[in-house]
């Protein structure tokens, strides 16, 4: 299986506005990397529910989207986002600069791959990532005046909207890998069946990482 690899770009003003790029990003994903309930007749025939959606509205974006209606799910989102967005802040603030602090926020889908331990005693399920999505977000919080903040912030609605739309297509593309649909028992090692009672994620990862402001000044003087 080769790994699909994704990577986005964006500069924020707030960590607000890290929070809803992010959010409005992953939810789109999850769109097209979600299946409705799955209701097996037999071992490989089944019926599949619908999913249902719901409207954002953002408030330090000017933007709407549609995402996949779980409150489980937007929660999970939520956390990693606002846990990330703090992580930029709180770099930001002990740099006491107005240099941008950067970092990335990592989507992974996986599929578990049952292996046989030594001379067959064992048998475990190995998590494979088949799918990575990578946003590498800027946070520049440099005082500006009020017409500054409002035509950022209007560069920053775009720049997302355009990610969106990339988004969209490429979770669509013909050449985009899924993995097969699973028979009834194994079900698990390729959906998360904990989001509710209509809606099977594919199973993932979230995680998140910056640039230390010390990090950023060595890569300056020692370019790559």
């Amino acid at each position: 299986m080769n790994l699909r690899s994704h990577r986005l770009e964006l500069t924020t003003h707030t960590g607000n506005q890290v929070v809803e790029c992010v959010e409005a990003i992953f939810h789109t994903i999850f769109i097209n990397r979600a299946v409705g309930k799955l209701s097996y007749k037999t071992e490989s025939t089944f019926r599949e529910a619908c999913q249902r959606f719901e409207d954002v509205d953002c408030d330090f974006v000017d933007l709407s989207y549609a995402r996949l209606e779980s409150p489980r799910l937007a929660e999970t989102v939520r956390t990693a986002s606002t846990s990330f967005a703090d992580e930029l802040y709180s770099a930001q603030d002990e740099a006491k600069s107005t240099e941008t602090i950067t970092g990335e926020i990592s989507l992974e889908f996986l599929q578990k791959r049952p292996v046989v331990g030594m001379m067959s005693l064992f048998r475990t399920n190995v998590p494979v990532v088949w799918e990575r999505w990578s946003v590498n977000v800027g946070l520049s919080l440099a005082s500006r005046s009020c017409g500054q903040q409002a035509i950022l912030r209007e560069n920053v609605s775009d720049a997302l909207c355009e990610r969106l739309i990339a988004v969209s297509r490429l979770t669509c593309s013909d050449d985009c890998y899924l993995p097969k649909m699973p028979k009834r028992d194994e079900v698990h090692l390729v959906f998360d069946a904990s989001f509710g009672d209509y809606l099977y994620p594919y199973l993932f990862k979230i995680s998140h990482g910056i640039d230390s402001p010390l990090a950023m000044r060595l890569r300056i003087l020692r370019p790559n």
